[in-house]
């Protein structure tokens, strides 16, 4: 039986009836849902520990959540990153949303949908075969997989160090060194006693 101020998850019907994403990241876009308007600012790591899995889990369901165009978001500077449910009736007909106290146009923001490129991202430029290049390099097109190529490189072998022309003396040599110094030694201490 639940209390007056229990916290609970609501997974509304336009989420709970889709087929292209599993039941985790249905749960996940829920949870981003219920922030509605202002937007999820959580990290990774808090959002694993609600969900009890690692961040990893959590960056490979809310990349496929951005694949399949149910998410908004905004990458400010330095690690702040905020997260909009595209279909929630607060974010849907809104032109403009709050992120940390500053007001962003909707079509800026990353998968805002009218084509204009998100602030501080690669410009368009032409397309030359099937690939989209830009001012900076070429890349794929989004949502294209680039194929996984196998590290053939091979680890170095520790190679034996280089002999200098100044080598060690053998431990043999600095026994006898020592005992040498000992005995020396062990005269001067004698000699200091049959002075006195």
């Amino acid at each position: 039986m639940s209390k007056v101020g229990d916290r609970f998850l609501a997974v509304p019907y336009c989420i709970l009836a889709r087929q292209d994403i599993s039941s985790s990241e249905k749960l996940l876009l829920s949870h981003i849902w219920s922030y509605g308007a202002n937007g999820c600012w959580e990290t990774n790591e808090t959002m694993g520990r609600i969900f009890n899995v690692t961040p990893r889990q959590i960056t490979t369901w809310i990349s496929h959540l951005k694949r399949s165009g149910s998410l908004l978001w905004l990458h400010g500077k330095n690690y702040h990153r905020t997260l909009w449910a595209r279909q929630h009736p607060a974010v849907a007909p809104a032109k403009v949303l709050v992120h940390r106290g500053q007001v962003v146009l909707k079509e800026t923001l990353c998968g805002g949908g009218n084509g204009t490129p998100p602030p501080g991202r690669n410009l368009p430029g032409r397309i030359e075969g099937n690939f989209q290049v830009t001012r900076k390099n070429p890349c794929n097109p989004p949502g294209r997989m680039l194929p996984q190529t196998k590290n053939t490189m091979r680890k170095e072998t520790a190679r034996p160090k280089e002999t200098s022309l100044v080598s060690e003396p053998a431990p043999a040599l600095l026994e006898y060194q020592r005992r040498q110094a000992k005995e020396e030694l062990s005269r001067k201490i004698d000699g200091l006693f049959k002075s006195v």
